[in-house]
C-alpha cells in the first residue's frame, strides 16, 4: 500500500517517480505524432487535429467530476474540486480551459462558425467515454493515477505544441494561451490527482498510471491519420 502524501508531492515521492520513469520508458516524444510535428507538419492537419483534440479539453472536467463525487475523504475532495473549478475558469467563462482552446484555434485561422460546426470524431468519443466510465466505475485510485498520468503527459505535451508552433512560424508565442498555461498548470493537476491515487493499492495505481498513458498514446496515433 502506497503511503498517503502531503499536501504536495515530493519529486523523490514513490508514485511521482513511478509516473515519471513510465512517462520516460513509454512516451517520450519520440513517437510519430510528435516526430511529425516537429519536423514536417503540414499545417492544415495540424488544424484538423486539434479541432477534434478540442473536444477532448473539453470533456476532461466530467470525468474529474464523477471522480470527485465518489472520494469519501473531504481532504482529497477538495483537491480535485479545485481542479474542477481550474477547468472552469475558477467562473470566468472566458478563461474556461474550452474558450481558451477556441481561441487558439481561432487565431490559427479556423472560422468562428467551422468550430461550431464541428462534432468530435470516433476516437476522441472513445477516449473521453473511457473516461468516464474509467472514473464512475473502477478504483478510485486507478481511475486517478490514469487521469495523474494524462495531466502529467499533457505537462509536456503542451510545451513542446507551444514551442513546436512558434518553429513553424504558425504563431506567435504570445497567441499560445491554452498551451502555455497547461504546460505548468496541469503538473499541479497531476499532483492532485496521485494524493488520490496514492491512497490505493501499488497495483492498482500502476494499473491506473499503464491505463492513462495507453489511452493518450491512443488518442494522439489516432488523431494523426486525420
Amino acid at each position: 500500500m502506497l503511503s498517503p502524501v502531503p499536501d504536495l508531492l515530493p519529486a523523490d515521492h514513490a508514485l511521482t517517480q513511478a509516473a515519471q520513469a513510465l512517462l520516460s520508458a513509454v512516451f517520450p516524444l519520440d513517437r510519430p505524432y510528435f516526430q511529425h510535428l516537429m519536423a514536417e507538419a503540414d499545417r492544415d492537419a495540424f488544424c484538423r487535429q486539434q479541432r477534434q483534440f478540442r473536444f477532448a479539453v473539453a470533456h476532461f472536467a466530467q470525468p474529474l467530476a464523477l471522480l470527485c463525487g465518489r472520494l469519501a475523504d473531504p481532504h482529497l475532495r477538495d483537491r480535485i474540486v479545485r481542479n474542477v473549478w481550474e477547468e472552469h475558469g475558477q467562473g470566468d467563462p472566458s478563461r474556461w480551459h474550452d474558450a481558451s482552446f477556441r481561441q487558439f484555434l481561432r487565431l490559427l485561422g479556423i472560422p468562428q462558425a467551422a468550430i461550431e460546426g464541428d462534432r468530435p470524431d470516433v476516437a476522441v468519443d472513445a477516449f473521453n467515454t473511457t473516461l468516464r466510465g474509467l472514473c464512475a466505475a473502477d478504483d478510485p485510485a486507478t481511475a486517478a493515477a490514469a487521469l495523474g498520468m494524462i495531466e502529467l503527459m499533457f505537462s509536456r505535451i503542451s510545451a513542446t505544441i507551444a514551442r513546436t508552433v512558434v518553429d513553424h512560424g504558425w504563431l506567435p508565442e504570445d497567441s499560445l494561451v491554452h498551451y502555455n498555461l497547461h504546460a505548468a498548470l496541469d503538473i499541479d493537476h497531476a499532483e492532485d490527482l496521485f494524493a488520490v491515487a496514492a491512497t490505493g493499492s501499488a497495483p492498482s495505481v500502476e494499473r491506473g498510471l499503464q491505463l492513462g498513458r495507453y489511452l493518450f498514446d491512443r488518442l494522439y496515433e489516432d488523431l494523426r491519420q486525420l
